[in-house]
């Protein structure tokens, strides 16, 4: 095969027109173009699914457990057998109920996440004063700076007796989970606070956060679960909670993919028309070459590694190009996004060294097969044919 290669490099270098250099520029860079496409396409895709996934993971429990109805049994004892399930890490008790809070001269709805009191970000007792209760606001809620007296407010919610209750609030600070729903929405609220401004009792959870080891097996726990504490209980893992936004996250991606797919593809065709154009001019050398002994099969493999040539520039390009794009977008924050719809403020590309291993090598598959017409060609050529035409 080395005097085929030798053959084949030395035609493609050397002595082809114009219009043969202008059509293997054009497939050279659409295989780049469209391959490099794919692959920023593909690390864009891969990172907005990671940075939804952890904004989640990180605000939300794994598991989600709400009671249904009148459970007889009380929130410690369901606690405890939370966490004696095989794969739960921790269980946090907590509820959501939707409020109003008066900021910056106007009113916002909220949606109050009571936390334990435990949680990070609130004053200690010392730090405790008499102007409200201390509450967590999402980053989008205010513009909080540390080095100024935290304001206060006014949170208007709903008596457990009914009717509309007022509780004077502290704004101790702000926390930020990544999910512009979450940050744009949530107050949190300590466990104690939230018992002594609803003049409850005690704390009745209306749902319990579960954290498992492994979040990408949180199905199997939900069943677990779902064995333990039995029907009176609605258990509901993060994957099967966000399954519609994924759903639409992958839809988006395999059009993006599918379009980017078709790009390369009609790069690749243009292959078949620089080898045509590359056998027609080399047919008095096909037919020196014929006149000389060389078989269908040594033509073949020439112009067949005149196209691997062509092909494999445009791939080496293409990912050389995409890797570097997504180096530098990720560099400079390239990407920016409306968090309003997208959720999230910026993604940090992927790349994927497997998947961009794949795209090449179904580029050169497909490339392959777009030489099958002119190789073909050239191997049926017959020396007489040739001196007769000329």
């Amino acid at each position: 095969m080395l005097i085929e290669a030798k053959l084949a490099a030395r035609y493609f270098f050397s002595g082809r027109s114009r219009l043969v250099r202008f059509t293997s520029l054009v497939a050279v860079a659409g295989i780049a173009t469209g391959l490099a496409g794919f692959i920023v396409a593909h690390a864009i895709a891969e990172g907005f699914k990671s940075g939804i996934s952890r904004g989640l993971l990180a605000a939300n429990g794994h598991i989600t457990v709400r009671p249904e109805g009148l459970v007889s049994a009380s929130p410690g004892i369901v606690k405890r057998k939370i966490e004696s399930t095989t794969g739960v890490v921790s269980a946090i008790a907590t509820t959501f109920e939707p409020a109003a809070v008066y900021l910056g001269g106007f009113q916002q709805y909220v949606l109050i996440r009571v936390v334990p009191d435990s949680s990070p970000g609130f004053p200690s007792a010392r730090q405790q004063t008499d102007s409200g209760i201390p509450v967590l606001l999402g980053s989008r809620l205010i513009e909080w700076t540390p080095d100024r007296e935290p304001p206060s407010s006014d949170l208007f919610f709903s008596k457990s007796g009914g009717g509309l209750g007022t509780q004077k609030i502290r704004i101790a600070g702000v926390r930020e989970t990544g999910i512009y729903d979450y940050d744009s929405r949530w107050i949190y609220i300590r466990e104690s606070d939230f018992v002594r401004m609803k003049e409850l009792e005690k704390f009745d959870p209306g749902a319990y956060e579960v954290r498992v080891k492994d979040p990408f097996i949180s199905a199997e726990v939900s069943t677990r679960l779902a064995e333990a504490l039995g029907p009176d209980f609605e258990i509901t893992d993060w994957q099967e909670a966000n399954r519609p936004l994924f759903a639409a996250l992958a839809l988006e991606r395999q059009v993006a993919l599918w379009v980017i797919g078709l790009i390369v593809l009609l790069a690749v065709m243009n292959i078949t028309t620089t080898l045509s154009l590359l056998v027609k001019e080399r047919l008095p050398d096909i037919a020196v070459l014929r006149t000389l002994g060389a078989d269908t099969r040594m033509l073949s493999a020439v112009f067949l590694f005149e196209g691997w040539i062509l092909a494999l520039a445009g791939i080496l390009l293409g990912v050389a190009g995409g890797s570097l794009a997504s180096v530098i977008i990720n560099r400079f924050r390239l990407i920016s996004l409306p968090p309003e719809v997208y959720s999230l403020n910026t993604v940090t590309l992927e790349h994927d060294p497997f998947a961009t291993a794949a795209a090449a090598f179904v580029t050169l598959l497909l490339a392959t097969a777009a030489m099958a017409v002119p190789v073909a060609r050239a191997a049926r050529v017959k020396p007489l044919d040739i001196l007769r035409l000329k």
